[in-house]
């Protein structure tokens, strides 16, 4: 494109999105991602994609949630012939333009050309969590007790959070599940109670005994539930946190799980919440009255 601006930045929202079905054309290229947004309007389109028009005139609140991705300036020409042919701009069916998104960075993005229908546009502002399947609350119990829960979020924090203090004394254990910060609800499990918790999740291999080498000192216990459950660092780190705190929403989660995993942003742990969904592992609920983020919940309980 003659004259194109040499920004190296590009504004994604729809199937260009890190997970999406398109993210493997543009990963190559990428060097970073951060979750950001801008102001404008999205919607559905009769095709398996969003569109979205933007704001250029300061006169639109609503937010279009996306990514915002660092390209590779060697790559750049090559980046946008690939993304050009990709999202019809031969066609017109897209055309790219330079806006100024939320986080005052300047970046490329891809608006529909055709003229969007108010009844058509997405109430989250974001097309990935909108668009994602939510599977049914299950029936019965899960995998895990409210106790069993409460012992094995505790172990998972302190092995992530602090390694140094990890495996767990009986004591510290007992103490970590009881702590009055970053637990909802709070509570005042017994000795006892987490011990039973102990020996029947050392049976079902949810966790492991260690043992002091020399005969003096104390048993400590870890966790091995994400190896049961097979998963990675940041999955895991999330999990955690729902088990500990109850449901949130995913700015919430990005921001209490930051000594645990470090997210780019928030749209990573969309990213992974909806792998985590598809999994059975979470599930995502409507926004309480007076607000507009949506809320997970775990389904291990």
């Amino acid at each position: 494109m003659p004259g194109q601006q040499r920004i190296a930045e590009l504004f994604v929202y729809g199937t260009l999105s890190p997970g999406s079905q398109r993210w493997g054309f543009l990963e190559e290229f990428s060097t970073a991602v951060e979750s950001d947004s801008a102001a404008g309007i999205i919607f559905n389109t009769d095709g398996d994609y969003p569109g979205a028009k933007f704001d250029c005139t300061g006169t639109i609140r609503d937010r279009i949630k996306g990514s915002r991705v660092s390209l590779s300036t060697e790559d750049i020409d090559a980046c946008f012939e690939l993304l050009d042919e990709l999202e019809g701009v031969t066609d017109e069916l897209f055309h790219r333009i330079v806006i100024t998104l939320d986080s005052g960075q300047k970046a490329w993005t891809y608006q529909l050309t055709a003229d969007p229908s108010r009844a058509d546009a997405l109430t989250s502002g974001s097309w990935v969590v909108q668009t994602t399947e939510t599977p049914s609350l299950p029936s019965g119990v899960g995998l895990l007790s409210f106790t069993e829960a409460r012992v094995l979020g505790s172990l998972i924090e302190k092995a992530m959070a602090t390694p140094q203090n990890y495996p767990l004394s009986l004591n510290s254990l007992v103490a970590a599940c009881n702590q009055s910060s970053s637990r909802d609800p709070v509570t005042n499990i017994s000795e006892d109670e987490v011990t039973k918790v102990l020996k029947s999740g050392k049976d079902r291999g949810l966790l492991r005994f260690v043992h002091p080498r020399s005969g003096h000192g104390v048993t400590k216990y870890r966790q091995v539930l994400d190896e049961f459950l097979e998963l990675e660092e940041a999955a895991t780190a999330l999990i955690a946190v729902l088990l500990l705190r109850g449901p949130q929403t995913a700015r919430e989660l990005r921001d209490r799980t930051s000594r645990m995993h470090d997210f780019g942003g928030t749209e990573d742990v969309v990213v992974t919440l909806i792998d985590l969904a598809t999994r059975g592992h979470v599930v995502r609920l409507d926004p309480q009255p007076g607000q507009r983020d949506e809320r997970w919940v775990e389904l291990l309980t």
